[in-house]
């Protein structure tokens, strides 16, 4: 927590002490002279940010002919004008915050939900498979309210993009439950099972959204293909939460894939390497490949080709340097798996903190891209704070070597647990404070404010005086 403190910028006491002239009855000083900005501190950071439009479109054909109708329908009918469209994204977002809560209620080690273990409780996937197409409805309404307000802004596509990014991790820990996935590293075939699962349900979904904000820092559009994420993405995670509600978790756990697509068309000598790294025991005695793996590997696949086919077309068009800013991103991914790999009790016992921590990390980074993208700033790949502690307090304890003794071995496994949960802690404090700045910066900037399209901002009242 101390570390992270360091991190805040000291400038933004000005805020506080403007206010607090204002409640004492003291005109405060002008803006220029008394609010010194962090985030957006050159003129041309500001004026590039006031001038920024968005360029994008989404080719979903399910996007195109029931998603846009039905949220336009919405809007029109039940939305009232008064309501800031940043609200409705917040909103949005409070569903999948409050499934993501009860699933950790329920479900604390992602495998054992009632529904998991026979005794009932389905009603946690259907919640969370409603809470999908509630986030998904509303994330698509608040566009189509800003534009009948007037009140699109960089700040309002800066803060629906930001709520995406944090579902990205919340999203991640409540399906890894819908699927079963055991954090236990006990069972034949669980070490890499666990490894793929969790690997590519907690990393694909960061790896896609990274490269298509990356993509569009390069390019200043942001266009999805006609399959995509957003729509067809989540139409297919509620999906499966309500059959998982219907026939419980043990549907994903079967061997169908297998069966019918891996064992008829694969090639002989890869279809026996994945049966030997992945496969489990059936009930029968008979070893299979679940499901949750087939489905894995499938997303693997598709993650790679997004990345490669992305990375090459970029590169190709803005140069070789374009690719230093996916640097955050490679080692978000390597930390991941050095972690898992050096640490497995931490996503054995925390499996929810060891999630956390990575969706924090791909929260802050992702943000400062954006952040970056709509002030036409250069983005600083190397400055990301947040991995400094993880990175040398990791350093440290492999140089030093862990549970050098019988004896303290113990100690030690608390030692780092502890760091764990506190890392955790400090980094969504940092995180959320520094949402509050930036958000705070770009209010005044623009003259606007987050939640309420109505109230004019001081800001602008000054500017008609002048």
């Amino acid at each position: 927590l101390s570390y992270f403190s360091l991190s805040i910028p000291i400038t933004h006491q000005v805020i506080y002490s403007t206010q607090m002239s204002e409640a004492n009855g003291k005109a405060p000083q002008s803006e220029e002279s008394t609010l010194n900005y962090y985030y957006i501190s050159s003129k041309t950071q500001q004026d590039a940010l006031k001038s920024h439009k968005y360029n994008g479109s989404d080719n979903s054909l399910i996007y195109k002919y029931v998603l846009s109708p039905l949220a336009e329908f919405l809007v029109q009918n039940f939305v009232p004008e008064n309501i800031a469209p940043n609200t409705i994204t917040i909103f949005g977002l409070f569903w999948v915050v409050m499934s993501y809560w009860i699933f950790a209620l329920y479900c604390p080690n992602l495998d054992d939900a009632p529904e998991a273990t026979g005794t009932g409780g389905g009603w946690i996937f259907f919640f969370g498979g409603m809470s999908i197409l509630i986030y998904q409805t509303l994330d698509n309404m608040d566009g189509k309210q800003a534009r009948r307000t007037k009140a699109s802004s960089p700040l309002g596509l800066l803060f629906d993009h930001g709520c995406d990014a944090f579902n990205c991790g919340l999203g991640s820990s409540n399906f890894l439950c819908c699927w079963a996935v055991s954090s236990s590293l006990e069972t034949a075939g669980a070490l890499y099972s666990s490894k793929l699962c969790m690997g590519v349900i907690v990393l694909c979904p960061m790896i896609a959204f990274y490269v298509t904000t990356w993509e569009e820092y390069h390019t200043g559009k942001l266009i999805l293909p006609i399959i995509n994420g957003p729509s067809e993405g989540l139409l297919l995670n509620a999906l499966q939460m309500f059959m998982a509600a219907y026939f419980g978790t043990k549907v994903f756990h079967g061997s169908y894939i297998q069966q019918n697509l891996f064992e008829p068309y694969l090639p002989a000598k890869l279809y026996s390497v994945l049966m030997e790294t992945f496969g489990h025991e059936g009930s029968d005695g008979i070893e299979i490949l679940r499901d949750v793996d087939a489905l894995s590997l499938i997303l693997l696949v598709l993650c790679i080709r997004e990345f490669t086919s992305k990375s090459v077309e970029v590169s190709s068009k803005y140069g070789i340097q374009s690719l230093y800013r996916l640097i955050p991103l490679l080692t978000l991914v390597t930390l991941y798996f050095g972690v898992y790999d050096n640490f497995p009790v931490l996503f054995s016992r925390y499996p929810r903190v060891s999630i956390h921590v990575f969706s924090m990390l791909f929260t802050e980074m992702t943000t400062a891209l954006m952040l970056d993208n709509i002030t036409h700033s250069q983005y600083n790949f190397l400055c990301r704070p947040t991995f400094i502690p993880l990175i040398l307090f990791f350093a440290f304890w492999r140089l030093t070597g862990r549970f050098s003794s019988v004896g303290e071995e113990e100690e030690q496994q608390q030692m780092l647990e502890m760091f764990w949960v506190s890392y955790a802690t400090g980094l969504t404090v940092y995180l959320f404070i520094k949402a509050r700045l930036i958000i705070h910066e770009l209010c005044c900037i623009l003259g606007i404010w987050c939640f309420d399209i109505t109230t004019p901002h001081p800001n602008v009242e000054k500017q008609k005086t002048r």
